[in-house]
């Protein structure tokens, strides 16, 4: 599953990145390209940080997606978009936190 992980992320970062290029030079095909390039490295985020133990990875797998989607909602202008950011954006924060505490008590 790792292996898949290691190929299949940086295809779909690359897919990603080109649907921004389309979209900012309005290029037909922008949207499609940003939906399944997003949703991808989203999901592969998921799932690489989920299979670790604990809640902190839980948590930051959780906020990986939510950004990706997030952005996703805010590029093609949907609705709750960034609600979404938002609410990942402080899911990174908590995580961020958890981890410096953690740390410092090691």
């Amino acid at each position: 599953m790792k292996n898949a992980l290691n190929v299949i992320l940086p295809i779909a970062m690359v897919v990603a990145l080109a649907g921004f290029l389309f979209k900012i030079l309005h290029w037909p095909g922008a949207n499609i390209m940003l939906i399944c390039g997003l949703l991808t490295v989203g999901i592969a985020a998921a799932i690489r940080l989920g299979s670790e133990e604990g809640i902190t990875s839980k948590v930051s797998a959780t906020a990986a997606f939510l950004l990706a989607v997030g952005v996703l909602f805010k590029m093609l202008h949907w609705q709750y978009g960034q609600e979404i950011v938002l609410v990942a954006l402080a899911l990174g924060f908590i995580v961020l936190v958890i981890y410096t505490v953690n740390r410092d008590s090691n």
